[in-house]
């Protein structure tokens, strides 16, 4: 094909019709076209496989990637989250400690009638002791 090429440049512009027919109708075209269609063919063919192949693998490698790294993410946020949630969980471990130590010490008529703590109490938890809201007095 390369000798095809230089023949055709050096006509340059003084080839006639009949000369490049001459040139392009040689038995050398059709062996070159043979060459190509045996050799060149399967050899783009390859490239072209390794090519797809050499893709295919780049793009699982990638995905294989964004999958651990989203793993890794899903894993940091639950650690996250039970870290946060033990330390809300020990506050209200220590809120529920101080109310109850404080009902354990204090007569619960002397907490209806002290109203400061009475407050105290119902503003620091309201659920706990919503009892204490009524103000019927203590039965035992």
């Amino acid at each position: 094909i390369r000798e095809f090429f230089n023949n055709f440049i050096k006509l340059g512009k003084y080839a006639t019709p009949a000369v490049i027919q001459g040139n392009f109708s040689d038995s050398r075209l059709i062996d070159n076209e043979r060459l190509y269609s045996r050799y060149f063919s399967y050899a783009y063919q390859t490239l072209q496989n390794m090519l797809s192949t050499s893709l295919s693998g780049k793009f699982g490698a990638e995905y294989n990637f964004l999958v651990v790294l989203f793993i890794c993410y899903l894993v940091l946020l639950v650690i996250l989250y039970f870290f946060i949630w033990s330390i809300f969980l020990e506050s209200t471990r220590h809120s529920l400690w101080v109310t109850k130590s404080m009902l354990g010490i204090i007569p619960v008529n002397t907490i209806r009638e002290v109203r400061s703590i009475k407050e105290f109490l119902i503003n620091s938890s309201d659920s706990a002791l919503i009892g204490l809201k009524s103000d019927q007095p203590y039965i035992h």
